[in-house]
């Protein structure tokens, strides 16, 4: 069962709108977003209504279940890309002692309790309810649970991933992508051995597991927000490290291919370069025949392909059940079918069809939107007719990737950028924290609209966007967004005093006492103000800033494992520890049969 993520989801409807409408000044913008929002009573809204709801209406996202209990007993296992809805209203159905850890995640602890301290076992317990508790909307009671297993063991992945998840509900995708690269890059430093013990043996040890989930999450945030580079590279690694196909990410990997295929046909820059080589390779050495995508990528690659025989696969395949049809043809929300009851089906067949849309609808609809020809074809085959509506769901949903929208796109995506940053001063003024952290969040995704298709988001954005953020963050508690952000702010304005006089405060919170002597120094030099300093001296005093504040630093820091040696090697590094590639070389795990040594992430511009 699959969950959305879509930190884009607002600029991502302004910029097909924009594709569309040519849209010439921030007047049309908001009206396109009164028309995004027709039929959740935005018609009547003046213009201070619509932004005092706009964060809540356009960040709302797809439901997830209520209950932990009953998706337990339905399915087993929490799956790991199983993420947060976008809102922010706490759940109160959720109580800490509703959140039982799934089977196979018992079976997981079981496997790793010779190896483990009771303190392991209890942070591996409380990471993973950190995580249930934010699939169900519950931020305040993610970050308890997660923090409190973290003091237990500092290397608890999955506490780490829940954290990263917590920013879906409360920052944007953006932020969540560049936390999940930086826990990447320490935790496969880790977990190096496993790479040289054969191909694909990351589920196979259960100490591998959880970073195969710490990449699902990042593939899915990255599918959701249309980022289909990184969600490719993403599902290709998982396939590289788990060969056994545990957690069932080949399948998403298929879809991807997909979806790349019907894009480049419509935006031939597109990269990375997928074919139908490489899709047909995957699906004869990983897919299953019998599987879903499997099916419905013989029907795709047949109609590709002109082949006749496309029409009876596609017949074949809605003899077996619609409901993944109607999913791809925008008939039904795909969590309707996610969150059905499975008692309710009708028979044998209509229960195994719903079982695989509950488990990869998504992944076949977002793969399907960019086939918006073959849709239309499929519809006349299935249905015998080509309807109106079919015909404006196609067209209106149609992906525009981030490198082809237009300068004006842009520039309206800056003005919007400026107002709301704007809102945020004065709520942050105001001590309305929860509320400037929200606008903060739409302002940054303003401005990261801005600079497609960049995702170097710092890039000629104010440095008040992260820094009104932190300083949110850290009124609310929310102590790892804040470091990330007051990272970034430094980055941006060596300068900012107010962010060094925090570092203390975030490190004694992380328990990185081994540098707090020296983080402690730093905040006093940086408050100083009876000896003016040069620039150049702010830029050495951001650059150990940053450093302290790193991932790798607390972790080591924690365990007193700090050398000058390491510390020399992380202040060098900088951020770039949230900007490294997702995929490990050639030389530590295999390729795949059918990518060259080249086919991995590029460095990230």
């Amino acid at each position: 069962m699959v969950q959305t993520f879509s930190y884009i989801i607002w600029p991502y409807k302004y910029r097909k709108t924009h594709k569309r409408t040519q849209m010439d000044n921030f007047d049309q913008i908001y009206d396109a977003v009164k028309n995004v929002l027709n039929g959740r009573g935005a018609e009547d809204m003046t213009r201070q209504e619509l932004m005092e709801t706009l964060n809540q209406i356009m960040t709302t996202g797809l439901d997830t279940l209520g209950n932990i209990d009953e998706f337990l007993s339905q399915n087993g296992e929490i799956p790991p890309f199983f993420p947060p809805s976008r809102s922010t209203t706490r759940n109160p159905a959720a109580p800490e002692n509703s959140l039982v850890l799934s089977p196979n995640l018992c079976e997981e602890i079981d496997l790793l309790k010779r190896s483990m301290t009771p303190y392991q076992v209890e942070a591996f317990t409380l990471g993973n309810k950190a995580f249930a508790a934010a699939v169900l909307k519950d931020v305040q009671l993610c970050e308890k649970l997660a923090y409190q297993a973290l003091h237990l063991d500092i290397y608890c992945i999955d506490a780490w991933r829940a954290l990263c998840s917590s920013l879906f509900s409360t920052a944007e995708g953006d932020a969540m992508i560049l936390a999940l690269r930086e826990v990447r890059a320490f935790f496969i430093r880790k977990l190096r051995y496993l790479c040289y013990l054969g191909h694909g043996q990351f589920y196979i040890d259960p100490k591998g597991r959880p970073y195969l989930r710490l990449l699902i999450d990042l593939g899915h945030v990255a599918l959701e927000s249309d980022l289909l580079d990184i969600a490719i590279y993403t599902y290709e690694e998982l396939t590289r490290l788990d060969s056994e196909n545990g957690y069932g990410t080949h399948e998403a990997l298929a879809a991807c291919y997909l979806k790349i295929i019907g894009r480049l046909h419509r935006f031939p820059n597109t990269q990375p370069k997928r074919d139908l080589k490489h899709l047909e390779a995957l699906l004869n050495h990983k897919i299953r025949p019998g599987s879903i995508i499997a099916r419905w990528a013989k029907i795709m690659i047949a109609w590709e392909k002109k082949e006749k025989n496309w029409e009876k696969f596609a017949i074949q395949e809605y003899s077996r059940g619609q409901y993944s049809f109607k999913i791809v043809f925008g008939e039904v929300n795909i969590d309707a079918v996610q969150t059905h009851s499975l008692y309710e089906v009708t028979s044998f067949t209509n229960l195994c069809n719903k079982v695989e849309c509950q488990n990869y609808g998504r992944f076949l609809m977002r793969a399907t939107l960019d086939w918006p020809n073959f849709v239309i074809d499929l519809h006349r085959v299935v249905r015998r007719n080509v309807t109106p509506q079919i015909r404006q769901y196609v067209n209106s949903n149609v992906p525009v990737p981030p490198c082809e929208v237009n300068n004006n796109y842009k520039k309206q995506m800056r003005e919007m950028g400026d107002n709301l940053l704007n809102q945020a001063r004065t709520q942050l003024s105001n001590r309305q924290f929860q509320q400037a952290l929200q606008t903060s969040a739409y302002c940054k995704r303003s401005y990261i609209e801005a600079i497609q298709p960049s995702k170097r988001f710092y890039i000629d954005m104010p440095f008040a966007v992260v820094s009104n953020r932190a300083t949110a963050a850290y009124y609310l508690g929310m102590y790892n967004l804040c470091r990330i952000d007051t990272r970034f702010t430094i980055f941006i304005k060596n300068d900012h005093d107010r962010s060094y006089n925090r570092i203390p405060k975030l490190l004694e919170f992380f328990g990185a006492k081994q540098i707090m002597p020296d983080a402690m120094r730093l905040a006093e030099k940086a408050m100083d103000k009876s000896k003016p300093k040069e620039p150049e001296e702010w830029k050495q005093m951001a650059r150990e800033a940053i450093g302290y504040l790193s991932l790798r630093m607390i972790i080591l820091s924690v365990h007193n494992k700090l050398t000058d040696e390491i510390k020399e090697d992380i202040f060098n590094t900088g951020i770039e520890d949230t900007y490294t590639p997702i995929n490990v070389n050639a030389d530590l795990v295999p390729m795949l049969p059918w990518l060259g040594p080249n086919d991995i992430e590029p460095k990230v511009v």
